[in-house]
């Protein structure tokens, strides 16, 4: 991969509530001897895309993928928004050469083949990043003045990123106040899985629920498109009162499933279905996910490093600023890119 690397040392298993699970319960959809051959058979036109969690998640180390056709690009603009991550996966799968879903890459796996891919077939350089020219300013109010606010150029090739430590091996169990709970690491596809089953569970109410939503929507969209001086479109109050009541439990349930899918065992035993896992969620203590995230942010920090460092036109100089990337950033746009080398014939 042609962004930096930088290894990291790990004193992982130092830390005494947690250790490693003996028996790995995420399984991949090849083994890694088929991975193998099937990277000794590639076909033209694909590229190499290694990733910082180096074979320790559902992922193999290395994939392969080819750059999205325009068929591929229709797809994606012409589906509905709350379709467009399965939509992106599903296309993601079919340009991957080895027989891998997509599904099961970290959010930062994903994150590093989009920007292989982007590099590879569009251009090194990503615009439009807004940032702060200076970030000393303590008054908000000043800070987020106009002329503050630059747009940053960010070359993909400067990016560094950082693997997973050796020693980390997926699940991996906490244990607290005499019970163990088995962990594993966030997945793209999660947001897919608890989409579906709010689908599911809330088909009646969203059939109950589509006018009032159709009429909030409107109104959304004439206070954004008037600056808040059109005429609204009528909501009886209660009905109303009742519709946010039941945006919010959806949320919360979101919640609580991504929440779910992050278990795999308690107290020794595994946790093998949706339904499973949502009623273990329900006896956990909260301490756990507070220990998980402490895990996570300090031990398991991997992937494209969020502090960018990229030449300022304003201060005339390098200067580094935090950014997040988004799957959406690295769509090939209709615009063309930088690169000049084609030939034109008649």
């Amino acid at each position: 991969m042609p962004i930096k690397k930088e290894v990291k040392s790990s004193v992982f298993y130092e830390e005494p509530q947690i250790k490693e699970l003996k028996n790995n319960l995420i399984e991949t959809n090849t083994t890694e001897e088929q991975l193998i051959e099937q990277a000794m058979d590639m076909p033209e036109g694909y590229i190499e895309v290694k990733l910082d969690s180096i074979g320790k998640l559902a992922a193999p180390m290395t994939l392969h993928f080819k750059n999205f056709s325009m068929d591929d690009m229709t797809e994606l603009s012409l589906v509905r928004e709350e379709l467009h991550l399965q939509k992106f996966l599903s296309i993601l799968n079919k340009n991957c050469h080895e027989n891998f879903d997509c599904s099961k890459l970290h959010p930062e796996d994903l994150t590093e083949v989009c920007l292989t891919l982007y590099l590879s077939f569009t251009g090194k350089n990503l615009s439009g990043y807004s940032y702060y020219i200076d970030d000393t300013i303590e008054d908000d109010d000043k800070k987020n003045e106009d002329k503050n606010i630059g747009e940053a150029t960010i070359d993909i090739t400067t990016i560094d990123t950082t693997p997973l430590p050796e020693s980390f091996k997926e699940p991996f169990e906490i244990t607290y106040k005499g019970n163990k709970v088995g962990f594993r690491l966030t997945r793209v596809g999660d947001a897919v899985i608890a989409r579906t089953y709010l689908k599911n569970k809330y088909a009646i109410q969203d059939k109950k629920y589509s006018d009032i939503k159709a009429k909030v929507e409107s109104n959304d969209e004439i206070t954004r498109t008037t600056l808040g001086k059109g005429t609204l479109l009528a909501i009886d109050e209660t009905l109303y009162n009742d519709y946010l009541d039941y945006i919010n439990q959806k949320l919360i349930d979101y919640s609580k499933v991504i929440a779910s899918l992050l278990l795999v065992s308690y107290n020794d035993k595994v946790l093998e279905t949706l339904e499973e896992k949502l009623e273990v969620y329900g006896n956990i203590h909260t301490d756990f996910y507070k220990i998980y995230d402490k895990v996570v942010k300090e031990k398991l920090d991997f992937g494209v490093k969020k502090d960018i460092t990229f030449f300022c036109i304003h201060n005339k100089k390098p200067i580094t600023r935090r950014f997040q990337f988004r799957y959406l950033d690295f769509l090939p746009s209709n615009e063309l890119s930088g690169d000049s080398e084609y030939q034109v014939s008649f």
